[in-house]
């Protein structure tokens, strides 16, 4: 197994949907294909984003990477970003 390498990557997504959350066990999609699940989502009011951590296959797992999230039955864009969306540098804390 460590030679085949990871099955699944968790990354940080930024959701395009104003309808909710992404909650624990949503799915993502590249196109037809399911190709991970949320493990949880929120808002993130510093960042002014609707954030969610999942688990994906490894080559969708590319910072900008294009997926679709499925939230209540419905399809919305997604975007692997940064694991830290606020403060990454820990700048702030330190002020």
């Amino acid at each position: 197994q460590v030679e085949r390498g990871p099955r699944k990557l968790l990354v940080s997504l930024v959701v395009d949907c104003d309808v909710g959350p992404a909650h624990g066990g949503d799915p993502l999609f590249a196109g037809a294909a399911q190709v991970g699940t949320v493990t949880s989502g929120g808002y993130g009011h510093r960042v002014g984003e609707n954030l969610a951590y999942a688990y994906v296959d490894p080559e969708h797992s590319a910072i900008d990477c294009a997926l679709e999230l499925g939230i209540l039955g419905e399809r919305y864009p997604a975007r692997v970003v940064e694991p830290v969306r606020y403060d990454p540098d820990n700048t702030r804390l330190r002020a």
